[in-house]
């Protein structure tokens, strides 16, 4: 039995699967969104898993950190999108009121605390300084929603930014972006970065848990310092900080922080000035995304590794 994200309700993850007679239970940890008193009880449950796996290395660090548990690292598998020439996107310019020549830096993810989404609206009002004819789109819903939106008021920046919820056509709103921002303040893998490798987007992210190993700095993108104090959702639904994450520069844990808004806002028009760079380190993400992030091999080493237990099993 391979379960998934389930070492928040180790009973259910582990020992049931073994009352129930199943010989091997293989947990796949994917967000270690689990909170203090449960650390224990993952700890002594350990013993009725037979493999842990997680989604990067900086999971399985925390892994071995918080519950002194080993793990093996598999990353995720991201299914190629193929974007072609024919996807119209002209529609989205008459729509969201978009001139031939601004440019268009956008944020794909729920709005939820992990997602560090003041950061993006901080970096917004930095560039709209500077470059008049910059747009920002943020891509989904959530919790606090409305708490960003005050946000973006409060900062001056209304009439540059749009909020424009759960949508359909992300693949096309991918194409019409320049600049793809994953600011998180905890993201243990990111498969928005390999969706955008799809498309030949450029990414700005945090340097924070598997960041640094899904963009390469300067290469397929921008990492950014994070040192910023984080902040607390106003909303009771929203997710609470995470109690520490994996620093990308030092690979040791820290609290949880924003990333660096300046620097953001400096990677972010590095790009837009220098759209022959940025396009080539859109195609070098993708060119590492078809080699270390691809679905097809994702299932071939999760294929060796069933069979690797089971003979080991026998």
């Amino acid at each position: 039995m391979h379960v998934h994200n389930l070492l928040r309700y180790p009973i259910r993850a582990r020992i049931i699967p073994k009352i129930a007679g199943i010989p091997i239970v293989l947990e796949h940890e994917r967000g270690l969104i689990w909170d203090r008193r449960s650390t224990k009880l993952i700890r002594w449950t350990n013993k009725f898993s037979d493999l842990n796996i997680c989604n990067s290395d900086a999971t399985r660090l925390l892994l071995k950190e918080k519950c002194n548990i080993d793990a093996i690292t598999i990353y995720n598998g991201v299914k190629l999108q193929h974007y072609v020439d024919h996807i119209k996107i002209e529609y989205l310019y008459d729509e969201l009121k978009l001139l031939p020549n601004d440019s268009v830096v956008g944020f794909i993810g729920r709005l939820n605390t992990p997602k560090g989404v003041h950061a993006f609206i901080k970096m917004a009002a930095i560039i709209k300084k500077k470059r008049s004819n910059t747009k920002f789109l943020i891509i989904g819903d959530g919790p606090m929603r409305q708490e960003l939106e005050d946000f973006a008021e409060s900062l001056g920046i209304k009439d540059v930014i749009q909020f424009l919820g759960f949508r359909k056509d992300v693949r096309n709103l991918m194409l019409l972006l320049n600049v793809l921002v994953v600011p998180s303040i905890r993201e243990p893998f990111g498969n928005v970065v390999i969706e955008a490798a799809w498309a030949n987007k450029v990414v700005v992210a945090s340097n924070v848990d598997g960041m640094s190993e899904t963009i390469l700095h300067g290469k397929t993108g921008f990492l950014v310092d994070c040192n910023e104090p984080a902040i607390a959702p106003i909303a009771s639904h929203a997710s609470r900080l995470p109690q520490v994450v994996v620093d990308g520069k030092t690979r040791t844990l820290r609290s949880a922080m924003l990333p660096d808004s300046k620097q953001m806002a400096k990677y972010v028009m590095e790009c837009l000035e220098h759209p022959e760079m940025a396009c080539q380190m859109g195609k070098n993400a993708y060119e590492r995304a078809k080699e270390y992030f691809s679905i097809e091999r994702y299932v071939n080493e999760l294929e060796e590794l069933y069979c690797r237990v089971i003979n080991d099993k026998n």
